[in-house]
């Protein structure tokens, strides 16, 4: 891996350039009333950056003194972000909204871009505080609603607390270790090892570790770190749920990943109890908490929680295969939930967009591939065969089993079995339950396309699945060199 100059560093990091300075372009479109073009830009924009982050993605290197870095792992993070932040924008294209809600969006991507290239914890503090302050106003971006204010006031109390958290944790690490970037953690790690008169590792530097993973999983919305998530789900307008479930989800797992197999990757004794902890929290969360929620977004909140868990079973073995089957599984859950918030934005009721699962009922007479399509999608969520879902948690269900992780395995298989009954549910309501009132369809070819490329997507990921695994293998394995 090469250092390289400023001026190089800066050619690199083109993508975020792009992105930061596109979202200041579409400020000033909206600030001279062209608001119409702001959404095409914005989209323009992100798919520009996404070609150039191909090409960023094929270089090794670390970037502005080593505080910033780039290889296959941080280029496979970076390009499911931006897809899904490109797609969350085209969904923007048939609301009448606020030109801000395109610029919003484009400054929390690239606060994720930088966010997975973080190579020492400031940097990586600044890009999650990048991510995370756009989103607080976007959540409370309907402000004549109160569900969407709570949202927005609950969703920044709770985002500082946890930021809170991160810059307490980076302050321990710090005190004991005298560094903030990853290679001069690690390095404090080797030379403690190495010291015949050292018997352990001090309990400061234990205490920075667990905080800064407790703010980690607050932004991943891992229980019992979660209590944010159904709130905001529901409170916040649905487009921008869309956003909330899919890009910010990716970044914050790359980024615990990177971390705890990285700087921290020496301490797996130490932090492997505390990933399995939240990862067996999660999902059990995820999967009871579920089966009360009637508002479709809360239930998407909770199976979020669930997902969540099952990926971090991935994490907890340390080992390539593991996350190789994690970044597998956190593409294929992009194009799930995409897909089905797609769908939520599809179905309109008395002229609003539906929320309430039971307004689903008779969707299958009235709108039979809308119905089959979240059919689909439900039993992929589900994790039946032969859905891209399936081989999501196969992939990560065979590292358990290989790395002996017996209980964990089972632990994972009884969440999914009980997860099921929620996406079943969804079903038998649109197929089996009468209709009391027609379901509209919104007249958006972009939406509707869009939900049923997520349906292919799953349907068919069984005829050709090894150009993901073969991506998803290259990125891991740059962490196990």
């Amino acid at each position: 891996m090469m250092d390289i100059s400023i001026g190089e560093s800066l050619s690199l990091f083109l993508p975020e350039v792009i992105m930061v300075l596109g979202a200041i372009s579409v400020l000033m479109l909206g600030a001279f009333d062209w608001n119409r073009f702001a959404p095409i830009f914005a989209i323009a924009i992100t798919i520009t950056v996404a070609f150039f982050t191909i090409k960023a993605s094929q270089v090794d290197a670390k970037a502005f003194s080593g505080m910033m870095q780039l290889n296959a792992f941080v280029g496979y993070g970076k390009m499911l972000i931006v897809l899904a932040s490109a797609f969350v924008l085209l969904l923007t294209l048939h609301e009448k909204r606020k030109f801000e809600l395109p610029v919003l969006i484009m400054l929390s991507t690239a606060g994720m871009m930088f966010l997975v290239s973080a190579n020492s914890l400031l940097t990586l503090y600044i890009s999650l505080e990048l991510m995370s302050l756009p989103s607080y106003i976007m959540a409370a971006f309907d402000r004549d609603r109160s569900k969407s204010t709570e949202a927005g006031m609950k969703y920044f109390i709770l985002g500082s607390i946890a930021s809170g958290l991160f810059l307490l944790g980076t302050t321990f690490v710090y005190g004991f270790t005298g560094a903030v970037g990853f290679d001069g953690i690690y390095d404090y790690y080797v030379t403690i090892s190495s010291d015949a008169e050292s018997t352990a590792m001090p309990i400061g530097f234990l205490i920075g570790l667990v905080f800064i993973i407790v703010a980690i999983s607050f932004k991943i919305s891992a229980a019992p770190f979660h209590m944010w998530t159904p709130d905001v789900y529901q409170g916040a307008p649905t487009i921008i749920t869309t956003f909330f479930a899919s890009a910010p989800k990716v970044a914050g797992f790359i980024i615990l990943i990177k971390l705890l197999l990285d700087p921290f990757s020496e301490l797996y004794v130490q932090w492997q109890q505390i990933a399995l902890a939240i990862s067996i929290a999660s999902m059990f969360v995820g999967a009871l908490g579920a089966i009360m929620q009637n508002n479709f977004k809360r239930l998407l909140a909770y199976s979020s929680i669930g997902h969540v868990g099952f990926m971090l079973a991935g994490v907890v073995t340390a080992e390539n295969e593991g996350v190789q089957g994690v970044l597998v599984y956190l593409a294929i859950y992009l194009t799930m939930t995409l897909a089905t918030f797609a769908c939520l934005l599809l179905l309109k009721k008395d002229g609003k967009l539906i929320e309430d699962i039971y307004d689903l009922a008779g969707l299958a007479k009235s709108h039979p591939s809308v119905a089959l399509g979240l059919a689909a999608l439900m039993l992929s969520m589900a994790g039946i065969p032969p859905l891209a879902g399936f081989f999501a948690k196969f992939y990560v269900l065979i590292p358990l089993i290989k790395t002996e992780m017996y209980s964990l395995a089972v632990t994972f298989v009884i969440a999914s079995v009980i997860s099921a009954f929620y996406y079943l549910k969804i079903i038998k309501i649109a197929y089996f339950d009468v209709q009391n009132k027609k379901l509209e369809l919104t007249a958006s070819p972009i939406i509707k396309s869009t939900m049923f490329l997520g349906v292919a997507f799953n349907v068919l990921y069984i005829l050709a699945p090894a150009w993901l695994i073969t991506a998803a293998e290259a990125a891991s394995l740059v962490l196990f060199k």
